[in-house]
């Protein structure tokens, strides 16, 4: 195994046989390319949460609007219902009315 480290203290300390060396510059090329490999795929990562996270605004916002439509709608259809309702509780007491006065009319 080579060191990884720029400087490895047992090297400079005392003579030993543990791992291989690397030149500097050889390694801070390797680390460099490394950084860099890491940099671009954390920019692509970071690109493709930026969309999603665009996507999911996109969908926030359709939902909100697509809320409103529906509450509108129902609203409407409470609205006539109530109307519809209101109006054949009017017609019915109406006829009950007449046929009161037609009862009492005819005694």
């Amino acid at each position: 195994p080579k060191c990884d480290v720029i400087i490895c203290e047992d090297c400079m300390l005392e003579v030993h046989n543990i791992h291989g060396v690397t030149r500097l510059g050889r390694t801070l090329q390797e680390q460099t390319e490394k950084a860099r490999r890491v940099s671009d795929a954390s920019k692509r990562l970071m690109g493709q949460l930026r969309d999603e996270i665009t996507e999911l605004d996109k969908s926030i916002k359709n939902l909100i609007i697509e809320e409103k439509t529906q509450v509108k709608a129902v609203d409407e259809s409470a609205a006539k219902l109530a109307s519809d309702f209101t109006t054949e509780l009017i017609k019915r007491k109406t006829a009950l009315k007449a046929g009161l006065r037609k009862f009492f009319m005819s005694s």
